[in-house]
């Protein structure tokens, strides 16, 4: 059996009442990690678990939805998430940006990139508006020894071509989107 094959045997389960039911008297608590990831049979197959007293804790992160080969649905995550931020009647919404990993370079240049990327009209997320990372380290000895290398795939660059990498910071003063 193959991973879709583990789904839609699990499915078939679920349509039992007596398993669904012992399920839901034994299971009050519903987890789901890398959410961003599910796919249209896995999101039925939570909603079945959820009994009307259960209780769902779901975490993602859409910039980080990597299983499309797997027909994963990013919409999934993005129409949940605008649901509880739009209806706290359904529950309690939390945007996980502050940052105590990461070097604050890192995390500015992936708020520009993601900034230009996601947006309401591109992606239906306001990357700039509400999920811009937050950086907090700063035991950080040499905040300049950060260096953002991009692969090039500019042909008219040629001593670059030959490295395979150029850095941001010997390119260009600011990213330039179109």
């Amino acid at each position: 059996m193959d991973f879709s094959d583990l789904e839609r045997k699990m499915l078939e389960l679920l349509n039992q009442e007596q398993i669904i039911q012992d399920f839901h008297n034994t299971y009050k608590y519903v987890f789901v990690d890398e959410y961003q990831d599910i796919n249209p049979m896995q999101d039925e197959l939570i909603n079945i678990l959820l009994s009307s007293s259960s209780k769902l804790f779901l975490v993602g992160d859409v910039k980080q939805s990597i299983y499309g080969f797997r027909q994963s649905t990013p919409e999934l995550f993005i129409n949940a998430y605008k649901s509880y931020k739009t209806n706290p009647k359904l529950g309690t919404s939390f945007d996980m940006t502050i940052n105590y990993r990461s070097h604050p370079q890192i995390l500015e240049f992936n708020n520009e990139v993601f900034s230009h990327l996601m947006t309401d009209k591109s992606s239906d997320i306001d990357y700039a508006g509400t999920s811009k990372f937050s950086p907090q380290r700063t035991d950080f000895p040499n905040s300049k020894a950060v260096e953002i290398l991009i692969a090039n795939t500019d042909a008219e660059q040629e001593s670059d071509i030959a490295s395979g990498m150029y850095s941001v910071a010997n390119h260009l003063s600011k990213p330039s989107f179109s």
